[in-house]
């Protein structure tokens, strides 16, 4: 793994009269340009892989648009016995998007690390080492209308797929599977593989922190082996409510300084894109995007990618 032959560079081009998909690939799985040290993206992955974890970091390993921010913040206020927010994002701790992986050494103990990329990247010794991990999933189909969002938003998919329709993101990034990130099937069926090996791998369902959020968050604080009071858990669960944490998102919380600049620069260039990391926030709005043909199509990939594993959609 160490090998600079064991990844593979490419990129995913793709033409839809004056919408274009455009960006790169390692080992065929899709990545977004974002700023990284000399070396690019090899070597930001060799980096993550080798990465020196602290005993008591958690990771927090996601699928984009399944809940990371809110996950996030849950992690902050279980680790920190409080329920306050965090006064930075979470992408002052996104193993991919840092400008350098030395920035992090500046975090207080526990750290939350997050990352959207596959378990095969993650770091090594952390994994070896018996870290936690948190993997929280949801189901794919409000999960692709919600990345079809972000990825138009913010240009994901290339700096002309402004334009793109939810009909050319289905073909494409869903049944064709060419995506930033890689696929949610591959994601997922990687992570479920892992869990055969890896105990200190805990699953959190979006579909089931929306219906029981103290339940869920009693779930995490069981598995990260902490003791906190039925009252404090409540008030994090509150506090963690899709649309407290829209307002704290856009009242309270601040990028940090490394990641600031980048953001700024890219705003300029892009003045009309809107940087919003939180839409709707609910279940079942797939409804409102998928046709009934697609329907059928996407419920047929269902059974066949998810066919002898121990993958869970919940709709």
């Amino acid at each position: 793994m160490d090998s600079e032959h064991y990844f593979r560079k490419g990129r995913f081009q793709k033409q839809y009269g004056d919408v274009e998909f455009d960006f790169i690939t390692i080992d065929g799985i899709g990545l977004n340009e974002f700023e990284v040290s000399p070396g690019g993206h090899t070597k930001r992955i060799k980096d993550i892989i080798n990465l020196e974890c602290r005993p008591d970091d958690v990771l927090l390993a996601t699928y984009p648009k399944c809940g990371t921010h809110w996950t996030n913040e849950i992690l902050h206020m279980v680790l920190q016995r409080s329920a306050n927010y965090m006064k930075e994002t979470k992408l002052g701790a996104m193993l991919e998007v840092l400008p350098s992986l030395d920035t992090l050494d500046r975090l207080q103990s526990p750290r939350v690390l997050n990352t959207h990329l596959p378990y095969k990247w993650l770091p090594r010794k952390h994994i070896q080492n018996g870290g936690k991990i948190i993997h929280t999933t949801r189901n794919p189909k409000d999960t692709y209308v919600s990345y079809f969002h972000h990825c138009k938003n913010l240009l994901e998919l290339g700096n002309k797929s402004k334009n793109m329709t939810w009909a050319q993101f289905f073909d494409t990034c869903v049944i064709g599977k060419d995506v930033v990130y890689g696929s949610w099937f591959d994601y997922e069926k990687e992570i479920d593989l892992a869990k055969k090996s890896n105990k200190n791998i805990y699953t959190v369902y979006f579909e089931n922190l929306k219906e029981d959020p103290e339940r869920e968050i009693k779930g995490i604080v069981t598995f990260l082996d902490i003791q906190l009071p039925d009252s404090l858990i409540k008030e994090i669960a509150q506090k963690c409510e899709f649309q407290n944490l829209k307002k704290a998102d856009k009242e309270f919380k601040e990028d940090p300084p490394e990641i600031k600049g980048m953001l700024e620069e890219f705003q300029m260039l892009f003045p009309d894109v809107k940087v919003d990391m939180y839409r709707k926030g609910i279940v079942g709005d797939w409804k409102n995007y998928f046709t009934i043909a697609q329907n059928e199509q996407f419920d047929a990939l269902v059974e066949k990618e998810l066919k002898d594993t121990s993958v869970k959609a919940i709709f």
